[in-house]
């Protein structure tokens, strides 16, 4: 008679077969790209030739000194900082309108939180619609201001840039609240009267009390909304595909786009690039914000 022991044992290696073909899939489709994504930088793969050469650091070098490079990354910074700072203001001032938790405010936070449910791809051509000569937005002023209004807000150089920009903070910002609500929840209420009592405003308990005690959730949005950024490409590709003048260019349309050139190596080159500024980016932004909530 087999014992207990030996029956669980025997259940254990039956469930863990389960996970191979999810192991092969994980292997397949995401460690063998990420492995080879550190090696194909260093080769001249490409359309045109049918053998894989080493080139050492040529596609970096060549990089370096291409100014499409330089103006691409300076676009993508751009439309992260604009994404990080606006979305966060707006979802931290939300999560303090609907912090109380009441069926109103329960409706209002499922409002906000729809967008997220919405593909990127297809919130950008549902704004690229909104924000066209002919589109809504246009449409709507045209009636407050009783005036024809034929504002370009996607052909403007200056501009456009930051009105995709927009696109992304309206998706994520049901998120960003929901994680500030959250924070705002665990602090003690028994702080909030005290200050109160003690004749503090509201510009005082936030300054003084809930801000700094909402550290983890800040730490959180920030980095993540500042990071996410910097991967932008389906909402870029649905509105604008880099124009006008590619002065939406941001670094994954570069990448497609020497993809599409056939200078395969060139373009994983700029994906190793890209992911080695998110690692030094985002590592020391972490490691502030972590310290921040340690001294507060």
């Amino acid at each position: 008679m087999k014992s207990p022991k030996f029956k669980r044992s025997k259940i254990n290696y039956i469930n863990y077969n389960f996970l191979i073909p999810a192991l092969i899939l994980i292997f397949v489709f995401f460690l063998v790209p990420n492995i080879l994504n550190f090696i194909y930088p260093f080769t001249d793969w490409n359309t045109f030739k049918t053998e894989l050469n080493f080139v050492g650091l040529r596609n970096f070098i060549e990089l370096t000194i291409e100014k499409t490079l330089w103006r691409d990354l300076l676009t993508t910074f751009k439309y992260a900082i604009f994404v990080t700072i606006v979305s966060n203001i707006l979802g931290l001032a939300i999560a303090l309108a609907l912090e109380k938790t009441s069926k109103i405010n329960g409706i209002y936070r499922t409002l906000f939180f729809i967008p997220l449910t919405i593909a990127p791809l297809a919130a950008g051509y549902l704004f690229k619609g909104i924000f066209d000569t002919d589109g809504t937005l246009n449409y709507i002023l045209s009636i407050i201001t009783n005036r024809d209004i034929n504002f370009q807000w996607l052909g403007k150089i200056n501009i456009v840039i930051f009105m995709v920009g927009l696109v992304q903070v309206w998706k994520w910002l049901g998120l960003r609240m929901i994680i500030y609500i959250a924070g705002l929840n665990a602090i003690p209420k028994e702080l909030i009267e005290a200050a109160k009592v003690e004749g503090s405003n509201f510009w005082q308990i936030l300054k003084n009390i809930q801000i700094p005690l909402i550290g983890p959730s800040l730490t959180f949005n920030i980095t993540m909304s500042f990071v996410t950024s910097l991967f932008v490409f389906d909402t870029v590709v649905s509105m604008t595909r880099g124009g006008p003048a590619r002065a939406s260019e941001v670094a994954n349309l570069f990448i497609l786009y020497k993809f599409g050139e056939g200078r395969f190596s060139y373009a994983t080159t700029m994906s190793l690039i890209l992911f080695l500024i998110i690692c030094v980016v985002s590592i020391p932004l972490i490691t502030f914000f972590r310290k921040r909530e340690l001294e507060l």
